[in-house]
């Protein structure tokens, strides 16, 4: 199970983040924002989809059995 991080109060364009859908949490990136609302593009599924912040947490990663903040922008 994922740390518990402290809620961020904003993303920028670009972020790494877990967007909270359909009962998981699926990776993507910040495209957009409109008020507390952000676009957010899936690159496994080619799809965008909006969600308030709330739904939203900064991307970690599993490696070598450790949960690890993801570098904060897509490249």
């Amino acid at each position: 199970m994922p740390p518990k991080l402290s809620q961020p109060s904003m993303f920028s364009l670009h972020d790494k983040v877990d967007a909270f859908d359909l009962d998981a949490w699926w990776f993507g990136g910040i495209t957009g924002q409109e008020g507390d609302t952000y676009s957010v593009y899936f690159p496994t599924t080619n799809d965008v989809c909006k969600y308030p912040l709330q739904r939203l947490r900064r991307h970690l990663e599993f490696v070598n059995g450790q949960w690890v903040p993801s570098t904060t922008r897509q490249r």
